[in-house]
């Protein structure tokens, strides 16, 4: 389905898995139903006035989150049944690199910014308070969360790992730019890991453990650039090369294998 001849940038699946947003380099992003694998387009929200790098939703399908290369955070809220512009904030003077949302008793918004910081935007009904975390040095690349934790990734190669903002830890294991980073969603087993994608060809999943955390390298043979765990966080999706994807799977030991993508259940 063509609605744009402008290169996408983005697309969320909201948690019910009926809905899709893009972000598009043609300043607007664009949602979408998702009925019997078909995409049908129902909302164009158009008033960025530079690149949509990102957009996703906050929680369910009632707030979506954009951002661009200006650094403009976009909240955009559903009222009757259309998305409205709520607010504009001014993050900083310069590129909104990455976003992520966090749910609990308010919404936090994480914008990964171009400085190496990350800017936290707290959200209720009367304010927008916003925190300053200093992050990667020369550029943060990539942001994910969970309920409990924050993981960065950026242009000096390194991966953050944070807990109420605060740092815990720091992982130099790539040999160049961090792409991507994934953190798998709290589950009822308490098993928590992230992993992280990078320029370098591989991807390292990180699995906590008493004492510290285990460290699985695993080598794809090209570039990668996208990762996605799944809702139960027990499959981990890898984009690489030109349109390649590759799954994984926890073995009975806790290392990911590689399994074809029609075993996989959700």
């Amino acid at each position: 389905m063509e609605v744009s001849t402008h290169p996408i940038n983005s697309i969320s699946i909201n948690s019910a898995e009926d809905l899709a947003v893009t972000s598009s380099m043609d300043k607007k992003l664009r949602v979408f139903t998702l009925k019997d694998s078909n995409l049908r387009l129902q909302y164009e929200l158009a008033g960025h006035e530079s690149e949509v790098v990102k957009a996703i939703f906050v929680g369910g399908s009632d707030m979506i989150a954009s951002a661009d290369f200006a650094g403009n955070l976009f909240l955009w809220t559903l009222d009757n049944k259309k998305y409205a512009l709520k607010q504009r904030i001014k993050v900083f003077e310069g590129a909104i690199t990455s976003l992520t949302a966090r749910l609990g008793r308010d919404v936090t918004v994480f914008c990964g910014c171009a400085d190496g910081k990350i800017r936290a935007y707290k959200l209720t009904d009367t304010e927008y308070g916003a925190t300053e975390i200093a992050s990667n040095e020369y550029g943060v690349t990539c942001l994910s969360c969970n309920d409990e934790h924050l993981v960065s990734g950026g242009m000096d190669f390194k991966v953050n790992l944070y807990a109420d903002s605060r740092l815990v830890e720091t992982f130099a294991d790539h040999e160049n730019r961090v792409n991507d980073v994934a953190v798998c969603p709290s589950n009822k087993f308490g098993v928590f890991c992230f992993a992280s994608c990078s320029d370098d060809k591989s991807v390292i999943i990180y699995t906590k453990e008493s004492g510290g955390f285990k460290k699985q390298r695993i080598e794809i043979g090209e570039e990668c650039y996208e990762l996605c765990f799944s809702k139960t966080g027990f499959v981990l999706t890898v984009g690489y090369g030109k349109n390649s994807f590759k799954a994984f799977v926890p073995d009975e030991n806790g290392n990911f294998t590689e399994t074809e993508v029609e075993e996989i259940v959700n």
